[in-house]
């Protein structure tokens, strides 16, 4: 028995089940052990497996993490109760620019996000970190949008291990360059923008990442520590979006996000 009160077949098969449903296009909400996935640790020994499984499909090794939920409004939109991470594999790690298939994607959206890259491992012995003690492990920061997918129809039913074990809607992530001048920017003072088409869509600031997107981060490093597993050197961090997400219509063939002092990143669809 796993310490998720799964058994290490069940988590296998229940990755195996996950990752065709991504990978078809198919609702992760239908998971038949969706019942057993409510307590975030189930969700998080199913997203390690998981994670294995997309190795083994071709996506490559893990490459960094998304935060999800670090925006208050995002929280009470999914009606969960904090944050919770997923992983960014290398094949969907893009830069500047990139085209993204509509298919599998079930019900695409974008968010408008601060990355920060880390320059080395945050340290269990120095743990628990905050916005101050975390800086040091950072050696720049991007702007970075997240495409994200509902695969889970009705979000507000499903359990919030489900979405965690699927690495929390997270599909891609387009990050622009990495600007090493970070410390002289208020990161929780900049602005962000979304844009569809070539029009601006939502407005937002660095201030709904958790008060400060390092709160964010600092909040990953000691989750990972806490179970086991540290943040390395070279892997980058999604800190949550600073604009409300937009879930994306069919007629929406170029999306982009602005980051004040740090950049853009274009997706087109097709």
């Amino acid at each position: 028995m796993s310490t998720s009160g799964l058994t290490r077949n069940e988590i296998d098969d229940a990755a195996c089940w996950l990752v065709a449903a991504r990978l078809d296009g198919r609702q992760a909400s239908a998971c038949p052990l969706a019942r057993h996935l409510a307590a975030e640790e189930a969700g998080y020994s199913l997203q390690s497996a998981g994670h294995r499984v997309l190795a083994e499909e071709g996506f490559g090794r893990l490459v960094g993490y998304k935060i999800g939920c670090t925006n208050q409004a995002v929280q009470d939109l999914l009606a969960v109760p904090g944050p919770a991470y997923g992983g960014i594999l290398a094949a969907g790690l893009h830069w500047g620019e990139a085209e993204i298939a509509r298919a599998p994607l079930q019900h695409p959206g974008i968010e408008c996000e601060i990355a920060f890259w880390i320059n080395r491992p945050p340290e269990p012995a120095e743990a628990p970190y905050d916005r101050e003690s975390i800086r040091p492990c950072v050696a720049a920061c991007s702007a970075a949008m997240e495409i994200v997918d509902n695969r889970y129809g009705d979000f507000r039913s499903v359990p919030f291990g489900l979405m965690i074990a699927d690495d929390f809607f997270h599909s891609a992530a387009i990050v622009g360059s990495p600007v090493a001048s970070w410390q002289d920017l208020d990161l929780a003072a900049l602005g962000g923008t979304t844009f569809l088409n070539g029009q601006a869509a939502g407005t937002g600031s660095g201030a709904n990442v958790l008060g400060h997107p390092l709160e964010a981060l600092a909040w990953l490093a000691n989750q990972l520590i806490a179970q086991d597993k540290t943040l390395q050197g070279g892997q980058v961090v999604l800190t949550g979006t600073m604009v409300d997400p937009i879930w994306l219509e069919a007629d929406v063939l170029q999306a982009a996000i602005e980051v004040e002092g740090l950049g853009r990143a274009t997706a087109y669809f097709g």
